[in-house]
């Protein structure tokens, strides 16, 4: 029932997507913290080093999805320019975390290991997110086109002009295509 109130002329909320991108990001950053600390079997992350890592990684993510305005981009119809923007936002936030963390008064810590696989992770999770949500929107868009009733309706002929109509119909929430109807030899 809920899923028949949703609008789907629409995709997801802006709010939401930035909400989803900062999870990602800060997954991605717990995920790094992670890794360095149990392959590298590094003391030198403290507590206080990780939280700091983290606020200042939610922080900075924030400020660069925000500026470059990434919760907007889809991939469903992107270009290159918003891919960019995804891995540039994650790029400065990386350098400036980095930055700044080096500043602080840390000791000796594996700063480029973490800023490299930070990077990867954000960019990586990112774009799986973007897929997964065209996925489940698209299944839960087919859903509920076909929950409805549809009327029935065969296309005459197999030219251009068909194709193009039966491709328009794919997505009518008051059509279903059963098929094409031609002469030739046979009906």
């Amino acid at each position: 029932k809920v899923v028949s109130k949703l609008k789907l002329d629409r995709f997801f909320s802006s709010k939401l997507i930035l909400a989803i991108d900062l999870f990602v990001s800060l997954s991605a950053s717990i995920c790094t913290l992670m890794f360095v600390r149990v392959m590298l079997s590094s003391d030198s992350l403290t507590v206080q080093f990780i939280a700091t890592w983290l606020s200042l990684s939610l922080v900075l993510s924030s400020l660069f999805f925000y500026l470059f305005k990434t919760y907007r981009t889809i991939i469903r119809h992107s270009t290159l320019r918003e891919f960019a923007k995804i891995c540039i936002a994650s790029f400065l936030k990386v350098l400036v975390l980095g930055t700044f963390m080096i500043l602080l008064p840390f000791g000796d810590t594996y700063y480029a290991i973490l800023m490299a696989l930070d990077l990867s992770l954000t960019i990586v999770f990112l774009l799986l997110v973007r897929v997964i949500m065209i996925v489940m929107y698209d299944a839960l868009r087919e859903k509920v086109i076909s929950s409805r009733k549809r009327m029935n309706v065969m296309v005459y002929g197999v030219g251009d002009k068909s194709v193009a109509l039966v491709k328009r119909l794919a997505n009518s929430p008051h059509y279903n295509v059963l098929g094409y109807l031609n002469f030739g030899q046979r009906l």
